[in-house]
């Protein structure tokens, strides 16, 4: 934490006794933790060794679903006096580094398989569509939607199959 003066050791006492650590990963109002695990999951899912397709498929829908909740709210929360002075500015990872990170890692493996990048794609298509509290989060989907294309194109051999992400490509960048 930052102050605009010099604290005393009490006062820094006094602050430190209103933080809370945990060793323990509670997803309650935590969405990098939620973003995490799934991401660990589907990852996880389509290791050579574990081979699961379907829970990947899944993460991928809950992945969305979250990102979904995420962009109703800010990178940057403010909690204020009675006077509206700020007191707390609590800074998050940004949607932008947040599903950078999440679908990174998703592009890393399952760049490969079409049904995981069908799904990548029209899952992030939906978040076009949502509710947010910056537009720049549109902004970040359409980014995704770009990369998940690219690496896809990449990898995947089968011309049928990358004639059917093209055009699902195509039609969610133009609408």
């Amino acid at each position: 934490f930052k102050a605009d003066r010099k604290l005393e050791d009490d006062e820094v006492s006094e602050i430190w006794s209103n933080f809370i650590f945990n060793e323990s990963e509670i997803v309650n109002n935590n969405f990098e933790l939620g973003f995490k695990q799934l991401t660990e999951i589907g990852v996880k899912a389509m290791s050579p060794g574990i081979n699961d397709p379907g829970t990947a498929l899944d993460t991928l829908n809950y992945l969305a679903e979250l990102a979904a909740m995420r962009m109703l709210k800010t990178d940057k929360t403010y909690l204020l006096d009675d006077d509206k002075n700020t007191l707390v500015k609590l800074e998050q990872l940004s949607f932008d580094s947040l599903m950078h990170h999440s679908y990174a890692s998703f592009r890393t493996y399952c760049k490969h398989d079409f049904n995981l990048v069908h799904r990548l794609i029209s899952t992030l298509a939906e978040l076009k569509n949502a509710p947010v509290q910056s537009q720049s989060y549109h902004e970040t989907v359409d980014k995704q939607i770009g990369l998940v294309y690219g690496d896809a194109l990449k990898s995947l051999k089968n011309d049928a199959d990358i004639e059917i992400i093209t055009q699902l490509y195509n039609k969610v960048t133009n609408d």
